[in-house]
C-alpha cells in the first residue's frame, strides 16, 4: 500500500475538521461573548516507538491527528443594551458559572434573574445565565439579589450593589495556560486539566460593563475566506485519492499473464 494514500486521506480527515470548526465560527457570528476556535493537530507517532518497525507502521502512524481546539481570545466589540442584568467584560477574564457538571467559564455576560419557586428558598433570587447556571463571585457563592429591592448596580471592578450597599463581587479569572480550555455549548469553556490553574483578572486592565454585552470575536470576512482554501485542499487530497487508486489500479492490471 502506498504511504502517500495515508496521507491524503488524512488530510481529508484533517481538512474536514478545520471546515467543520469554520461553519461553527460562522454560525456563531451573532451569538454573544462566543469565542473563535481553530483546530491544532500533532502527529501520531506512538507505534514507531515500540512493536515491529515496518514501512507500514510509518505510513499509517507518521500522520496528522487532532490535538485539541485552540481558542481565540480577541476582544469582541461591545454593545450597549439598557438592560441592568446584562454584563461585558473588556480586556482579559471570565465569569466564573455555577453548573450541574461543575465551575464552566464564559464571556457572555447575557444574565437575569433566577427565582426560586419552592422550598425553604422560594423567593430567594440569584443572578444567573439563561440556562439557570448561577454567576459566582470572588468567594465561590451565588450572587444573592432582593427581587423585590431596588435596581442592581455593578461597577467596572464587578462590585454589585443594592439599595446602595454592596451584597457581592462578581468573580472574574483568568488562567495560566488558555491552550488547556475546553468549548462546551457555544459559549461555555471547562477547565478539566488540573494543570491549569484560576489566576485573578489584573484590576484596572480588566474592567466590567453594565447593560453592556460582548458580541463574538469571530470575523466574517476571515472565516470566508478560510473556508474557501479548507475547500481546495479538501479537493486537492480528494484528487491524490483517485490519482493514487488509478495508479494501483493500472499496476495490479500490469501483473496479469501476457498473451
Amino acid at each position: 500500500m502506498k504511504s502517500e494514500l495515508y496521507t491524503a486521506a488524512q488530510g481529508l480527515i484533517a481538512r474536514q475538521l478545520e471546515l467543520d470548526t469554520v461553519t461553527n465560527n460562522l454560525a456563531n457570528i451573532n451569538t454573544d461573548g462566543f469565542r473563535k476556535t481553530t483546530p491544532f493537530f500533532r502527529t501520531y507517532n506512538a507505534a514507531l516507538e515500540e512493536g515491529p518497525q515496518n514501512p507500514l507502521n510509518g505510513a499509517a502512524n507518521n500522520q496528522p491527528v487532532a490535538g485539541g481546539v485552540f481558542i481565540h481570545s480577541e476582544q469582541g466589540a461591545l454593545r450597549q443594551t439598557g438592560n441592568d442584568f446584562d454584563l461585558a467584560i473588556e480586556g482579559d477574564g471570565y465569569f466564573k458559572l455555577n453548573t450541574p457538571f461543575g465551575t464552566r467559564y464564559t464571556r457572555n455576560g447575557q444574565f437575569t434573574l433566577k427565582i426560586a419557586q419552592d422550598g425553604a428558598a422560594a423567593g430567594t433570587a440569584h443572578l444567573a445565565n439563561k440556562n439557570g447556571y448561577e454567576v459566582l463571585d470572588v468567594a465561590g457563592n451565588r450572587i444573592t439579589l432582593n427581587p423585590q429591592g431596588g435596581e442592581m448596580v455593578v461597577d467596572h471592578d464587578g462590585r454589585v450593589y443594592q439599595d446602595g450597599t454592596e451584597v457581592a463581587q462578581i468573580a472574574m479569572v483568568t488562567f495560566n495556560d488558555k491552550a488547556g480550555l475546553v468549548p462546551e455549548e457555544n459559549t461555555l469553556l471547562s477547565s478539566l486539566d488540573p494543570t491549569i490553574q484560576e489566576v485573578p483578572v489584573t484590576p484596572g486592565e480588566t474592567r466590567l460593563f453594565q447593560r453592556t454585552l460582548e458580541t463574538s470575536n469571530v470575523n466574517v470576512a476571515r472565516e470566508m475566506m478560510r473556508m474557501i482554501e479548507l475547500q481546495r485542499a479538501y479537493e486537492m487530497n480528494s484528487r491524490s485519492i483517485r490519482t493514487i487508486d488509478n495508479i494501483n489500479e493500472r499496476s495490479i492490471s500490469g501483473l496479469g499473464p501476457r498473451r
